[in-house]
């Protein structure tokens, strides 16, 4: 026989915290075909994160840049090609690594953000030797 019973709580919790990973696809600029026009590429980046995470993300300069300008660099040689990386699709806010100033802030709301990057090669910029040039960004995303 049993004398009696007792009874007790047993405390549960869960802590999650924000998380976000970066696939960032290839821009690549297509060849100019002549003329006098500047040459635009896009780069999508997708962001998965904790549902509803908030995030800052920035883009640094890139492996050649110099004096804070972005370079790709002939494989080749040492020739640069400038360009630019932008949050718009008018291409007239430069995306960089200054938060509050320059990077894309946002919400997951589902869990995933795509954004995009437009990238530009100044027109007056086309005059380098024939190659194939390239860069590295590293994108930072804090949530």
């Amino acid at each position: 026989a049993h004398a009696g019973t007792a009874t007790g709580t047993l405390p549960v919790s869960a802590i999650i915290l924000e998380n976000c990973t970066v696939v960032a696809l290839p821009m690549v600029f297509a060849p100019p075909q002549g003329g006098t026009a500047a040459v635009d590429s896009t780069s999508t980046i997708t962001l998965a994160c904790t549902p509803n995470a908030d995030f800052d993300v920035a883009l640094n300069d890139g492996a050649n840049a110099v004096s804070g300008a972005r370079n790709m660099k002939l494989a080749t040689g040492a020739s640069l090609l400038p360009y630019e990386i932008y949050q718009d699709a008018a291409r007239t806010q430069v995306w960089g690594s200054s938060a509050g100033v320059d990077t894309k802030a946002g919400t997951a709301p589902l869990g995933v953000s795509v954004l995009t990057a437009y990238g530009r090669i100044a027109a007056n910029d086309l005059s380098v030797d024939a190659g194939t040039y390239s860069d590295t960004v590293t994108v930072t995303v804090t949530f």
